[in-house]
């Protein structure tokens, strides 16, 4: 078996180099029943190939194999071939444009458009927004305080929001009270009545986030939560919610929840600045 797959691979082994700071990577040395010998070849689902070196911790799994080099170093070196990497984007593609198209719902227009005018209230009584998440979430927190207080389509005044991600602020409270506490204190500190708590979670069950909230309800703050999966534990806590279901990945439902913020900052700010 291992002459046969040998014969196969040594077909496309030979004239493959690739470049690194413009120079090539020395010429393929070795045979590749020698690379054979010196690794494992188990079947997976009985078609996959999968190889590890006996002397190494990380296994390598490849698809329809380009070709195989060993430098000086026992190191496998593969490839997946060009067709098989082009099918994997397009169907990423897809799963991304099903996650923002699930937005295209009663549920998710719904939910545009009572936060919109939640802050748009909000802001005309001069309140501010405070925004939390963890992780890539809190990323897109950040990403949907700056263009309020920054800039997004139009010139106008900058629009007062916070995201809760001040190191300082996280460490201090993490070190001496614990984890689940750096959003409800923030809360506790900066939340007045007129404001509005919005949360970015995929799972829906941070307690630092589910902390957060109950202290945001008892100051009369306006929540809103943007969830995935199956909304969690914090389901069903906040006035406006929307759950993004039927997304394994937190990629993905982040992606949808950053499409649904952009849309609400473009209704925000269409309608406190004037529309054209």
């Amino acid at each position: 078996m291992g002459a046969l797959v040998a014969k196969q691979l040594n077909i496309k082994l030979l004239k493959l180099k690739r470049r690194r700071q413009g120079k090539s990577l020395p010429r393929a040395s070795g045979n590749v029943l020698e690379v054979l010998r010196n690794a494992h070849f188990l079947r997976i689902s009985g078609k996959v190939p999968f190889f590890t070196f006996r002397n190494s911790k990380h296994p390598m799994f490849c698809q329809n194999w380009i070709f195989i080099s060993i430098y000086s170093t026992p190191t496998l070196h593969y490839f997946f071939d060009k067709a098989d990497m082009r099918d994997r984007i397009t169907r990423s593609i897809r799963e991304g444009v099903a996650a923002v198209t699930a937005i295209n719902s009663e549920e998710g227009v719904a939910f545009i458009e009572s936060v919109a005018w939640a802050i748009i209230e909000c802001y005309r009584k001069g309140g501010k927004l405070l925004i939390a998440g963890n992780g890539g979430s809190l990323c897109d927190a950040m990403h949907f305080a700056e263009e309020l207080t920054g800039h997004f389509r139009k010139p106008r005044a900058p629009l007062p929001a916070i995201a809760l991600a001040d190191p300082g602020h996280i460490t201090c409270v993490g070190n001496d009270l614990g984890f689940e506490e750096i959003f409800a204190r923030s809360v506790e500190a900066l939340g007045k009545g007129e404001d509005v708590f919005i949360l970015l979670t995929t799972s829906g069950n941070s307690k630092n986030l589910i902390k957060a909230v109950e202290v945001a309800r008892r100051k009369a703050l306006a929540t809103v939560a943007f969830l995935g999966q199956t909304g969690g534990e914090i389901s069903g806590w906040c006035d406006h919610e929307w759950i993004l279901p039927n997304f394994q990945y937190s990629d993905r439902i982040q992606e949808a929840h950053m499409v649904a913020i952009h849309i609400i900052i473009e209704m925000v700010e269409d309608r406190l600045f004037c529309s054209d």
